[in-house]
């Protein structure tokens, strides 16, 4: 499974599809593998990213910083999409 570093944190991720890029993040502590049933009905129209968000799934566990959770996930988020040019 490819990574990214993001924010210093490597963030496990993968690509479904191709076209307009949507992401799908799944709640709580749960990992990419329980919306990929969803990924894999919208890939025929879109390109999915799914990932995994830090402290989840195959991703860095990092705990710390001056961020609650639900930023640092947002901005990982957002460095990942930049990254992958999406």
């Amino acid at each position: 499974m490819p990574s990214l570093m993001i924010n210093g944190a490597n963030i496990a991720y993968e690509e479904l599809g191709s076209g307009t890029p949507i992401a799908l993040m799944p709640g709580g502590r749960s990992g990419m593998d329980a919306v990929r049933g969803l990924a894999e009905r919208l890939a025929p129209h879109y390109r999915v990213i799914l990932h995994d968000r830090r402290n989840c799934g195959a991703s860095d566990v990092i705990i710390g910083g001056e961020l609650s959770e639900q930023e640092i996930w947002a901005d990982d988020l957002y460095e990942l999409l930049k990254q992958l040019g999406a």
